[in-house]
């Protein structure tokens, strides 16, 4: 990565916030910064950041409303809309949201992306799992790369892991 790209994609705190080896705050720089802020941008429902309500996406809210092809397509819009408003770093390719075929208890949402300043391609995946008749839970997100996949926020996916 270059310098400018480097700088123009900045440092921030690696989420979930962990300690590093030293036993200090985290830190994610680059590529990683980016995908740890689209994962924290999902995950925000809109109006839950008291200074910025219009900051978030509608999925805490949609993962609730009836499973038809319209609040799927509000969410993908949803999810595409927030990132394009609030990450100027990477550019949606594409967003998928879908009910898993013979398991009506399952959603995923699939965020594929691209950082702009180096050109690499992502896809995070959003998994959300009906628990026991009281709603959906989940969103924590899985990173894939061409490299494999990986895991983040508790979801198994395969490939490595995130701390």
């Amino acid at each position: 990565m270059t310098g400018g790209a480097e700088a123009f994609l900045g440092r921030g705190w690696r989420f979930p916030l962990l300690p590093d080896a030293s036993g200090r705050l985290a830190y994610a720089a680059g590529e990683d910064s980016v995908r740890d802020c689209l994962l924290v941008l999902v995950r925000t429902g809109l109006g839950e950041r008291v200074m910025r309500p219009e900051l978030g996406t509608r999925a805490p809210e949609l993962v609730f409303a009836p499973g038809s092809a319209r609040t799927l397509r509000e969410l993908e819009d949803s999810v595409r809309f927030a990132i394009r408003d609030f990450e100027p770093r990477a550019a949606v390719d594409d967003v998928r949201a879908q009910a898993q075929p013979g398991e009506e208890w399952r959603v995923t949402v699939s965020v594929d992306y691209r950082v702009r300043a180096t050109g690499r391609h992502e896809t995070l995946v959003f998994p959300y799992y009906l628990d026991g008749g009281a709603g959906l839970v989940g969103g924590a997100g899985a990173f894939e790369s061409g490299a494999g996949a990986f895991e983040a926020g508790g979801f198994a996916s395969g490939g490595g892991g995130l701390s």
